[in-house]
Parts: structure tokens; sequence; C-alpha cells
């Protein structure tokens, strides 16, 4: 990495968020991307100032003892979790289910959880922020999301005044 230049390090994918002016204007700068999800296009960096190296790679897939323990890492904290959850849900639930029953329920979603935040914790411990001069991260308007309360008014609301209802068991 230069370290005279200004380094840019972007953690989303701004070919997605940013119109094609503002790709534009960043292209002309030293740019790194946290991961390989930070764009859609591989091809579409030609120029001089990105091409692979600036996309950050931590993990090294020749490394077979680290990819070893972090599987046994993994899956301690996948079993540890399903235990809370298990507790905690029967509890919530007043019911008494089994592990295996909240597995059946949980585990894939549980599991892809895991991995994702490992993941992301991996890159956020390696990442030296002292490199970069500006990180770019996409800022959300709260405003853009629907709240679980008004998502349930409205799918009440759908089911008592359309037919919806009727339709989904034909």
């Amino acid at each position: 990495m230069l370290k005279n230049r200004k380094n840019f390090l972007i953690t989303f994918n701004f070919e997605d968020a940013l119109s094609k002016n503002e790709q534009k204007k960043l292209k002309k700068k030293n740019l790194f991307l946290l991961g390989y999800w930070c764009k859609n296009n591989k091809d579409n960096f030609q120029n001089s100032n990105f091409n692979k190296n600036n996309i950050l790679n931590f993990y090294k897939p020749k490394d077979y003892k680290k990819k070893t323990q972090d599987c046994i890492h993994i899956n301690e904290i996948y079993e540890d979790l399903l235990a809370n959850l298990k507790k905690n849900l029967n509890i919530i639930h007043k019911k008494n289910y089994s592990k295996r029953y909240w597995e059946i329920l949980l585990s894939r979603w549980l599991f892809t959880f895991i991995v994702d935040i490992f993941a992301n914790w991996q890159l956020a411990s390696k990442v030296k922020l002292s490199q970069f001069s500006k990180i770019l991260s996409l800022k959300l308007n709260k405003k853009m999301f629907i709240s679980e309360i008004l998502l349930i008014i409205m799918f009440q609301t759908t089911l008592q005044t359309t037919s919806f209802g009727l339709i989904m068991f034909l």
C-alpha cells in the first residue's frame, strides 16, 4: 500500500449505491475495497488507480491450519448460541422443545449469521485504519426501513380488507 498517497477504503457496493458521475469521480482516487462485494463488475476497473491488489483479501485459501481453527471456532460459537437460543426461546414461548427442534428451525440462518459476523470481525481486526485517509461507507436513512410494528399492521390490514388470506390457501 502506498504511504504518501491518499488511500480511500470503500466498505459497500458503490456501483449500486452511487451514480455513474459519482463513480467516475471516485475512480480517480486511490481506492481500496474491503471485499469483492464492494463491486459488481470485476472488469469495470481497468484504470491505473484500481486493480486486483486493491481488493483487501486477508483469507489465505491454502492455509489449512487456519481454516481448520476457524471452522472449529465457528462450530463452538454455533453450539453455544444454539443452546442459549433454545433456553430463551423456550422461556419466551412457554414451551419445552428440544435442542434438535430449534436446530431444525434456526440452523441455516444461525450458521450463516455466525459465518458472516465472523468474516466481518476478521476483516475489521486486520484493516489498519491509519493507512486510509478516508473511509467511505453507506449511510442509510432510517425512514427507508419499515418498522416491525408497521409491517404487522400492514399485513393484518391486507388480510382483513382483501381476499389475500383466501388466496394464500388456494
